[in-house]
């Protein structure tokens, strides 16, 4: 890797300093950023103008609903459709329903809007991830040049609004980010040609926006539940709706990390029912996709470095942390600002030391604590938490006690030995013991695992001896306990040892 680029990777490095500082209680920057586009823009300046026509039309005292259905289809429809046909379904149904007085002009306003920033939100991503991209790889990049510019255009008169309304609600800074961090880097790294740059940047530009939605998405959730509470039914549904929208942009890409929580998000916007939605659910089912989607671009940064992929590491570097800015508000939520902002050194710290690794510079050391402290941080939304020998184990941050050890290090063979019904049971696993013939069934899913005591070979799915333990299970205290490591892996689960000060502590994600 050149000299050249690892001054611009450096220049990332810096500037994730600035977006992971904790910002609560900061002023939001106001004011329209003027990008310096060279491109022709007329057809993005023009979807923007209907969608300015749309809210006006949809926003009046008087809504027409029916020229706004006649704007709609006219104007700009077709290019919904092409983009996204789930969007234009949800859009004309809204619009519909409005007309036929199932749903009140304010709730079609929303959905006008919101759906079509939706739209712009998949245009940005195509313009920038799949046109740009492979624009560059071509060596052409006058034809990158024009799509970033186009992105730019819809991001600035769209969603670039969308999250200085955050800033001003929240007193966070991502539109400030975005304006004078991530794009100019974007723009900067297309005009070198630098596609690992610019890979890194766009990285950036799509998580700091999944932010946006993901800090909308939270904050019409307690709306709602505010306007639940006071009895505000019509003003409910408006928030309501303006939070399924706001939610359906990052569906796809939340539900990668955790579809049950995606799932739950959505159907309780969607139910149009404030009593079922609860700001503080929402707020945690965001959290838990977010905290696997973080662990899961970590694995990646590993696998990318251990197959000497320097470039690829570093985009999954960037993308996993700048994911942990989606969790600014919820963190300091759930701890306080100061719990956010360790939590971001410590991403800036594991992006430097990615960084140094790329270099040349082995020094793993840095990797390993500042990835473990992510790690322990995620754990409170999405992980299972114990300490070697303890009697305590904590799911999603909540702790539960027992009688006997959640689990033990075995001398003779220094293996860690957990307890089947515990462990199980806190990744999700269902567990039926046959005191007869001293097998033990776990069920998750679709899978069934089955073992004896005083066996080493485990049956999956009905597979006699398809997995071989390397310690047979043994019984203590009446416990039925097997090595960790074998038990989680057969469920799906990741397991992940760290120290600090002396004591062991085991993380499953």
């Amino acid at each position: 890797m050149n000299k050249q680029v690892l001054k611009s990777f450096t220049a990332v490095s810096l500037a994730l300093i600035l977006m992971f500082s904790a910002v609560s209680g900061f002023a939001a920057v106001s004011g329209e950023t003027e990008f310096q586009l060279k491109s022709d823009t007329t057809v993005q300046q023009n979807q923007l103008e209907v969608f300015e026509e749309l809210k006006t039309l949809a926003g009046a005292e008087q809504a027409d609903l029916n020229q706004v259905k006649a704007v709609y289809e006219a104007k700009i429809q077709a290019a919904v459709q092409s983009r996204n046909e789930t969007i234009d379904t949800l859009i004309s149904q809204l619009i519909e329903g409005g007309i036929e007085g199932q749903f009140s002009a304010g709730q079609v306003k929303q959905a006008v809007d919101k759906g079509l920033q939706w739209f712009f939100y998949d245009e940005i991503t195509h313009l920038t991830k799949v046109v740009a991209v492979e624009a560059l790889e071509a060596g052409d990049t006058k034809t990158a040049q024009v799509a970033l510019d186009q992105a730019i255009e819809l991001y600035a008169g769209s969603l670039g609004v969308t999250a200085g309304k955050r800033d001003s609600g929240l007193g966070t800074l991502t539109q400030h980010q975005l304006n004078t961090i991530i794009i100019p880097y974007l723009q900067l790294s297309l005009e070198q040609g630098n596609l690992t740059n610019y890979k890194v940047a766009r990285q950036m530009f799509d998580k700091t926006l999944i932010k946006v939605y993901v800090l909308a998405t939270a904050q019409y959730a307690e709306k709602a539940n505010a306007s639940y509470e006071a009895n505000e039914i019509d003003t409910m549904k408006i928030q309501q709706t303006e939070g399924y929208f706001f939610f359906m942009p990052i569906y796809n890409s939340l539900s990668k990390g955790s579809k049950t929580a995606a799932d739950a998000i959505q159907a309780a916007f969607a139910h149009q029912d404030a009593s079922l939605l609860d700001g503080k659910q929402v707020e945690a089912w965001l959290a838990e996709s977010l905290a696997v989607k973080i662990n899961e671009y970590l694995e990646k940064t590993q696998a990318a470095l251990d197959a000497g992929d320097d470039a690829k590491a570093l985009e999954m570097a960037a993308e996993g942390i700048t994911f942990v800015g989606a969790l600014e508000i919820i963190h300091t939520h759930r701890f306080d600002a100061d719990a956010f902002a360790k939590l971001s050194a410590s991403t800036e710290a594991y992006y430097q030391a990615v960084n140094k690794i790329a270099e040349g510079e082995w020094d793993v050391t840095a990797k390993s604590e500042s990835e473990a402290a992510i790690r322990q941080a995620l754990s409170a939304y999405a992980g299972v938490n114990f300490v070697i020998g303890s009697k305590e184990i904590k799911k999603n941050g909540s702790a539960t006690t027992y009688n006997e050890l959640v689990n033990y290090l075995e001398p003779a063979t220094n293996r860690t030995m957990a307890s089947v019904r515990m462990i199980s049971e806190a990744v999700g696993a269902q567990v039926d013991y046959d005191k007869e013939t001293k097998t033990v069934q776990v069920t998750k899913g679709s899978d069934k695992i089955e073992m004896t005591v005083g066996s080493m070979n485990v049956t999956v799915n009905g597979a006699a001896e398809a997995v071989v333990l390397d310690q047979a299970a043994v019984i203590k205290d009446d416990r039925l306990y097997i090595p960790l490591r074998g038990l989680v892996e057969l469920l799906g689960t990741k397991v992940y040892y760290q120290k600090d000060a002396g004591v062991s502590t085991v993380i499953l994600f």
